[in-house]
């Protein structure tokens, strides 16, 4: 999903969907896996889909499945919007949070985007990272300026092309990247790649 309307997507609007481009997706993960591993136990906690898309990030997670060094993994799925593909049907931002799982990855809505990286580290096992795709805007606000000293993300995996999040093809005029936290590392700068 994109950041457009997102935060309406919440409230009321079923239909209102924005997938996250499946090109992005690879270039992300492709990039992430010579800094991580691809791990076990993995969450989109906004996962999409529905009749009529699949659901993005675990279907082109899924086609890592079986590559030499890619150890066998499990991708649980979680959606507010009821006509989601996702296994659960819920608000991540609601539900307890314990620490299980590996990787969380998605595309959060932009206006919730800080209490969805609280909401993923609070459910990662130690050493495991978030991953979310956000606006670069999200780096410039006064009112995460103290949250960022406690929570810099380790590495920003910029997009040099920008996303489409709709059938048209169109983009709007942020530029994009994914945002990796890892559980107990808070280090005082951001490791920055262009992809």
């Amino acid at each position: 999903m994109s950041a457009t309307n997102r935060s309406k997507v919440r409230d009321d609007h079923k239909n209102d969907y924005y997938q996250t481009p499946a090109w992005c997706i690879r270039d992300f993960l492709d990039e992430f896996r010579k800094d991580f591993y691809v791990p076990e136990k993995i969450l989109d906690p906004c996962a999409g889909g529905d009749e009529a898309h699949p659901m993005a990030y675990p279907t082109i997670l899924e086609e890592f499945r079986g590559e030499a060094g890619v150890k066998d993994f499990v991708v649980s799925t979680i959606d507010i919007r009821e006509d989601s593909l996702a296994d659960k049907h819920q608000d991540f931002l609601e539900m307890s949070h314990q620490e299980e799982y590996d990787l969380i990855i998605s595309n959060p809505p932009f206006v919730l985007a800080k209490e969805f990286v609280d909401a993923g580290l609070a459910s990662l096992k130690r050493g495991g990272a978030v991953a979310y795709l956000l606006r670069l805007s999200f780096l410039g606000s006064m009112k995460r300026k103290l949250w960022w000293k406690e929570t810099m993300p380790t590495y920003i995996y910029v997009h040099a092309k920008r996303p489409s999040f709709t059938e048209d093809g169109g983009t709007d005029a942020a530029q994009y990247g994914h945002f990796v936290w890892v559980k107990g590392y808070n280090p005082d700068t951001t490791n920055l790649k262009i992809i």
